[in-house]
């Protein structure tokens, strides 16, 4: 049952606004029009904003400003001198891109950046940041490994049941948005209940400062919207950015008919896609969007193969696509991402299998802190799984009821409680007993304790950890739980970087031994090879960079990297600068042409 949490604290003011905790979520009310809202928002929230989400994604916006992308000559000899010396060429980017953003995202970003008392520009850049970075990823002007070394936008999963498979036939959506901000986003949750005027109300779900109300929204027609991330060659800097479909549909769509009608107009910017449910027509679709065009995929027209019971009463989403006029130019980031998304989506089926026609809200947010790796075949703390390392968002909708169940913790929020809120309730300024649902089963478990040292120590890699201190947690997360590969792999990476190649090669020993994907584990004989290449023993560290080489599991990257180092020894001067990647147990700078 849920279970009672705090009262709400003392109520914030400003003309045609307020803003009230509940639980560890602001509940904001906004009315007018939309510059209005945006400056309600700002004013309500902005010493939260100030000291989080505005200098964490503004200055993400100067960084991008200030830095160089890395264009390859051949594609770049039209560009002037001065465009390529440095911050001029990014700024041109932001340029065109904002140029194209609809005047009701322009009216409620000025209101927002009024509100805060910021810099419109700024509020208004960070609205394309994706983007922007989804376009340099496309167009080849930019590392996939740079660009993921500080964006980290990887995962989001949205899944949708309703009918005979519900317990008491509603309509439920579950939502996860993995998106980076952690630490930043999680620490000021905000749901928002937008009063247009002359329009209808919705309600969202994000974060204090973080503007649009679209990214995770549910209006009063029982439409919900989700945006997605997609990765594609297919990419412009003309055409709507992705978050202007999103904004249109949840504050005008009141079918799923409108929600169709428009997203066939529109010419998108980069890869994404929008996950769209109609809990009144008990319909759900995902648009998928690349410059060239949208494909709709609908659940009324899905037959799936096998003729599963869930037909016709299931949709889900991760981040791939699925229709073939999108998928000609998708791009595969690398393997881990790809088998990332693409367990995420056969963990929702098992579920669906295991648990239809017993779904309510309870069980649809433990379904969105699932721990198991479909592919590995065990309950993991990460891997090809629906919780992420990233999650900083995840949301229950009950459409038909107007409710949605909102997690307020720390990411991965979805380890935590789902609070309520009911919009007709909250509207009404009604005060009635608040109520949450219970955290998933996991989090009771010695895995989960486990995982939280694992946690501390991907935390303290954003915080600025040594070394030995980031090592320290990983080694307590073993102590506890002496089954997970990436634990003692990741263990291994940072002996590695101390300059502790004996205890590192142990460390991937173990790993070897215990399960996980092929391309991981290439990637551990790839690392034991360079242990044993810093131990001077470069007649066993040969074969295995030759074995890597061949593997067919393993990444293309990672077999160059492999051919490289077979022909000469690897330069473990270099390991210092070794850098792991803690949400996918790896490394986030692998070595190109010799260098980390």
């Amino acid at each position: 049952m849920p279970a009672p949490v705090a009262q709400e604290a003392a109520l914030r003011q400003c003309p045609g606004g307020s803003a009230v905790r509940r639980g560890n979520v602001w509940l904001v009310r906004l009315s007018g029009t939309l510059e209005e809202m945006g400056r309600q928002h700002g004013t309500l929230l902005r010493e939260e904003a100030i000291e989080g989400n505005v200098p964490f994604f503004t200055g993400l916006v100067r960084r991008m400003l200030g830095e160089e992308a890395t264009l390859p000559r051949k594609r770049i000899e039209r560009w002037s001198p001065k465009v390529l010396k440095g911050r001029l060429l990014p700024a041109l980017l932001f340029r065109k891109l904002l140029r194209n953003l609809p005047e009701a995202i322009h009216a409620e970003m000025n209101g927002l950046a009024a509100g805060l008392g910021v810099d419109p520009g700024d509020v208004l850049a960070s609205t394309v940041v994706p983007d922007l970075l989804l376009w340099l990823l496309g167009k080849g002007f930019a590392r996939p490994q740079r660009l993921l070394d500080w964006s980290r936008f990887s995962a989001c999963t949205s899944v949708a049941v309703w009918g005979a498979g519900v317990k008491d036939g509603g309509f439920l959506v579950g939502r996860n948005l993995d998106f980076f901000g952690s630490g930043v986003w999680d620490r000021a949750h905000a749901v928002f209940y937008w009063q247009p005027k002359g329009g209808q109300r919705w309600v969202s779900v994000g974060s204090a400062g973080v503007g649009t109300g679209a990214i995770t929204a549910m209006n009063e027609s029982g439409l919900t919207v989700s945006l997605h991330i997609n990765r594609t060659k297919d990419v412009a800097l003309t055409g709507e950015p992705m978050l202007a479909l999103a904004d249109r549909l949840v504050r005008e769509a009141t079918s799923m008919e409108d929600a169709c009608r428009m997203a066939r107009g529109v010419t998108p910017t980069v890869g994404f896609s929008v996950f769209v449910t109609s809990a009144r027509e008990g319909e759900a679709a995902n648009f998928e969007c690349s410059h060239s065009g949208v494909s709709i995929r609908r659940s009324r027209d899905w037959r799936p193969e096998g003729s599963p019971r869930w037909a016709g009463s299931a949709f889900w989403q991760t981040n791939h696509y699925l229709m073939p006029d999108r998928q000609r130019d998708e791009v595969d980031v690398n393997v881990s991402i790809r088998a990332q998304t693409l367990g995420r989506y056969r963990a929702v089926e098992r579920l669906l299998d295991s648990d239809f026609g017993q779904a309510d809200a309870q069980r649809v947010a433990e379904w969105m802190s699932d721990h198991a790796d479909p592919f590995v075949g065990k309950t993991r703390p990460i891997g090809s799984i629906i919780t992420q390392p990233d999650c900083i968002s995840s949301v229950v909708f009950e459409p038909l009821k107007k409710t949605v169940w909102v997690a307020d913790g720390d990411a991965p929020v979805s380890h935590g409680r789902y609070v309520r809120f009911q919009m007709d309730e909250d509207l009404a300024g009604e005060n009635g007993e608040l109520v949450a649902l219970q955290p998933p089963a996991w989090t009771r478990t010695k895995e989960f304790g486990a995982y939280k040292n694992y946690e501390k120590a991907y935390a303290g890699s954003v915080l600025g950890y040594s070394p030995g201190e980031m090592l320290a947690h990983v080694e307590r997360a073993i102590e506890v739980d002496p089954t997970e590969c990436i634990y003692f792999f990741t263990a291994g990476l940072l002996r590695l970087k101390r300059g502790g190649p004996k205890g590192a090669l142990e460390l991937f020993e173990k790993a070897l031994g215990l399960p996980d994907l092929p391309h991981k584990h290439a990637s551990i004989r790839f690392w034991k090879a360079v242990a044993l290449d810093a131990l001077s023993r470069r007649a066993e560290a040969v074969p295995l960079y030759e074995q890597v080489a061949k593997a067919d599991g393993a990444g293309k990257d990672l077999r160059e990297w492999a051919r490289r180092y077979a022909k000469k020894r690897f330069p473990v001067k270099d390991l210092r600068a070794l850098r792991v990647d803690f949400q996918f147990g790896d490394v986030i700078l692998t070595p190109p042409a010799g260098v980390l």
